[in-house]
This record gives C-alpha cells, sequence and structure tokens, in this order.
C-alpha cells in the first residue's frame, strides 16, 4: 500500500489498486487510515528535520525490507 500511497507506481498498477481500492471497503478504509498516518507523520517533522545518518538508516532498512518480503 505505501508504494501506492507515496505515489511511487506506474499508472497501469496504481489503476489497478485503485479499482480495488473501490470496490473493496475493508481495503478503502485501511488506506484511509494510512494516509491520515502519513499526514500527521509529516506535519509532526515539518518543524524537525531528521539529521542525515538518520535518514540514510531508515533509507537502507526499507531497501532491506522491500527486498527481503518481494513476492
Amino acid at each position: 500500500m505505501y508504494p501506492y500511497l507515496d505515489g511511487e507506481l506506474d499508472a497501469r498498477v496504481a489503476e489497478r489498486i485503485l479499482g480495488h481500492l473501490e470496490q473493496c471497503p475493508p481495503c478503502l478504509h485501511q488506506y484511509a487510515v494510512e494516509q491520515r498516518v502519513k499526514a500527521l507523520v509529516q506535519r509532526a517533522s515539518a518543524c524537525h528535520g531528521a539529521p542525515e545518518s538518520l535518514r540514510v538508516t531508515i533509507r537502507t532498512q526499507i531497501t532491506s525490507i522491500r527486498i527481503t518480503y518481494r513476492p
């Protein structure tokens, strides 16, 4: 869901996910929750920038998780 939420998917895949969300109330609800969480995090961190070392660590972990869980 996060790649869709972050606009990281190509248009064809994004369209398929949107179609699913329109037909699946539980997934649409979860998507709305994730949107709100993302907005809250952005607002909460707007005045404080993360140190570059933290950004690198987070990017590394995200990449590792995506590689580990890729089907």
